[in-house]
């Protein structure tokens, strides 16, 4: 494309370009622009190489808006798939909630029915008397008028009548019972689902839950369960909790437990085969996997997997290197685990281990996080982004504060923030991937 001097009156075809006001001129204007410009910078440029530049930032602009498009659409064919599956798992917990109170009515109806039962005993027994009574010698000068008062007293103290009464407050228990356990709402998630972060209090049966969207913090009561210090935690897919392991007694654990925190209900599971703490463990595709940790004999680089539903936990393969207290996360069908000089990827469809070949300098702990192509590691005083497609790169983000960065469970995004917490510090973070901050955002102490 040509341009025209627009110092000497389009005279002369353009060959520069003043970038600050956008002025094309000639080269024999160039003293003149320089001169009488009312800019005191100028930043002076060959027209061509110009439109060289503003044809690649087009084309950079156009591949930005094409992958935010394609990402959006993933997004949305995701959501799309998961309609389904949102209405059964709402589908589920409604049955849950009607079998529970079912139960509850059944409970009451029943001990109604064995109150009828001890009514009709109690009136056997002292008709059973009166009988005695009328058979003795009348010598005894009882009263007739005596007996048949006694059995009018019997008759109305023990008489079983069934009376409709339809009134709401007849059965204030059941009432009350039904207000509160009826008391819910469907809650529909046009910005995608909230979830909590998970945090068991060690040395309790206390279990908060965070959420990042409204920064709330619960704490509920998991009844006869005493919690351990350096266990490993993932959520299910219906919002149950798997806990394994940990640390207690002086000594490693294998127990691992299914925890309902809507119905504040525990199941034990089958024990892990090798007891262990400080570990790190993923759901994926109907299984639990479990890596690393420290265990009787030190620290380990055996892993363990259990299929929901099966009676064991089956020995899962060797990491390549030990670890203790690493990050893990699942992107793309493939699980990755941080180590304190190296990240591997663990394919479960092959149940190949492999080392990424990136170089790291040796820190101990680290938290890993899935971002559509990449991994993002919370690691020392810096947030590193892995790219795993179309290349393997790694590069910092930003400066992080420095915490000992590791997590029993895996973190969770609200929008564009990352929210996580520290198991030494018990303090969540929000990191904002827009403006590249992190923040305190509240404390698990309490």
């Amino acid at each position: 494309m040509s341009y025209y001097c627009g110092i000497c009156n389009n005279l002369n075809e353009a060959s520069l370009i003043c970038t600050v006001d956008n002025e094309k001129f000639c080269e024999k204007c160039l003293e003149f622009h320089m001169k009488n410009d009312q800019f005191d910078e100028h930043k002076i440029q060959p027209i061509e190489f110009y439109e060289e530049e503003k044809q690649k930032e087009e084309q950079r602009s156009i591949e930005n808006s094409q992958k935010v498009s394609e990402a959006l659409r993933d997004r949305i064919l995701k959501e799309h798939g998961l309609l389904d599956s949102y209405v059964e798992e709402i589908k589920s917990l409604l049955v849950k909630k009607r079998d529970y109170l079912h139960q509850i009515i059944d409970n009451i109806i029943q001990k109604q029915i064995e109150e009828c039962y001890e009514v009709r005993d109690s009136a056997r027994v002292e008709m059973e008397l009166l009988l005695k009574e009328l058979s003795v010698d009348y010598s005894h000068n009882i009263e007739a008028s005596d007996l048949v008062e006694r059995f009018q007293t019997i008759e109305e103290t023990h008489n079983l009548k069934f009376l409709e009464i339809r009134n709401a407050t007849h059965n204030e228990s059941l009432g009350k019972v039904l207000k509160q356990e009826l008391n819910y709402a469907l809650q529909y998630y046009p910005y995608g689902k909230p979830i909590s972060l998970y945090y068991f209090k060690p040395v309790s049966d206390q279990l908060s839950l965070y959420n990042g969207a409204s920064n709330s913090l619960n704490s509920i009561e998991i009844p006869s369960q005493v919690f351990k210090d350096y266990p490993a935690y993932c959520k299910l897919p219906d919002d149950t909790v798997l806990y394994s392991g940990g640390w207690q007694n002086n000594s490693s654990c294998s127990e691992v437990f299914l925890i309902d925190p809507r119905f504040r209900e525990i199941e034990i599971k089958p024990s892990l085969k090798t007891a262990r703490h400080q570990h790190s463990m993923i759901y994926y595709n109907g299984a639990i996997y479990v890596f690393g940790g420290a265990t009787a004999t030190g620290i380990t680089n055996s892993s363990e997997k259990w299929i929901i539903g099966d009676s064991e936990w089956k020995p899962n393969g060797f990491m390549n290197k030990s670890k203790a207290q690493m990050g893990i996360c699942e992107l793309k069908g493939i699980i990755y685990i941080s180590g304190e000089k190296e990240i591997e990827s663990f394919n479960p469809a092959t149940n190949e281990f492999k080392e990424l070949p990136i170089v790291m300098e040796g820190r101990f702990l680290s938290v890993l996080v899935p971002r559509q192509n990449s991994i993002l590691m919370f690691r020392g005083g810096d947030l590193r982004e892995i790219e795993i497609e179309p290349r393997l790169i790694d590069f910092i983000v930003s400066p992080i504060r420095k915490t000992e960065w590791w997590c029993p469970t895996q973190p969770v995004w609200v929008g564009s923030q990352i929210f996580l917490f520290t198991d030494y510090s018990k303090t969540v973070y929000c990191y904002d991937m827009r403006d590249k901050k992190l923040y305190l955002a509240n404390n698990l102490r309490q």
